[in-house]
């Protein structure tokens, strides 16, 4: 992180991936970078919800599945056009 806590900086040493790495040494640095995300209350979610978010997140919501969907939906464009961290 920064002193503005807003941006995440990844330009360390050790995330750096030069063409001869070798597949686990990425793997290594892909988990880093998660780890450095996931301290800045950060999370990776898929694009689209599963059926199963959906089911859990009508019943949360007391809404329909489409409701559901359209709720995450419009959370992740959301998010992507106001990526503050709280």
């Amino acid at each position: 992180m920064t002193d503005n806590d807003d941006t995440i900086d990844f330009s360390n040493e050790t995330l750096r991936t030069p063409d001869n790495d070798d597949a686990v040494t990425r793997r290594m640095r892909g988990l880093e970078m998660i780890r450095k995300l996931s301290e800045a209350h950060i999370s990776l979610a898929p694009h689209a919800p599963t059926q199963y978010m959906c089911a859990v997140g009508a019943q949360a919501g007391s809404v329909d599945l489409f409701t559901a969907r359209r709720i995450y939906r419009a959370m992740l464009a959301a998010a992507a056009e106001h990526p503050t961290v709280n």
